[in-house]
């Protein structure tokens, strides 16, 4: 829900923001070597080497949605963010691009349930996203 910020303190106040937010989440993953970039509007990014399987993207993700629940000072008061997480694992083949995917889908499911929260990408998530996109197709078809 970053648009409401952009829309009520303005682009600039959203700009600094965000800036405080990165400094916020390379704090909170110091000691674990991760890479923080900003992906695109209000999208961060973290890469991390050998999380230790699931449970431990798990934790970190925890890590970071607890690093931004403490509140954001801003021009006319607090702001209060959540963060929604898709965590992508690396398997057998997979490039930049497939975990970055496959790291958005998980983050939007993430949003669908309620934001706040973390999810996994699984085969699970990726038949359900194959059998949308082919009900989808489908549907067209058929019209």
């Amino acid at each position: 829900r970053f648009k409401e910020i952009n829309d009520g303190l303005g682009h600039r106040a959203g700009d600094e923001l965000l800036v405080r937010v990165a400094v916020r989440l390379e704090r909170a993953l110091a000691d674990v070597g991760a890479v923080v970039g900003r992906f695109g509007g209000d999208q961060f990014v973290v890469v991390i080497d050998h999380p230790d399987g699931s449970a431990g993207a798990q934790a970190i993700a925890a890590r970071l949605r607890a690093a931004m629940r403490e509140p954001f000072t801003v021009k006319r008061g607090e702001a209060l963010l959540t963060a929604s997480i898709g965590i992508a694992l690396a398997g057998p083949g997979d490039d930049s691009d497939a975990l970055l995917r496959n790291a958005a889908a998980a983050m939007y499911r993430a949003k669908d349930r309620g934001r706040d929260r973390a999810v996994v990408f699984d085969d699970e998530l990726r038949l359900r996203l194959l059998d949308r996109l082919h009900f989808e197709n489908d549907l067209r078809h058929a019209i």
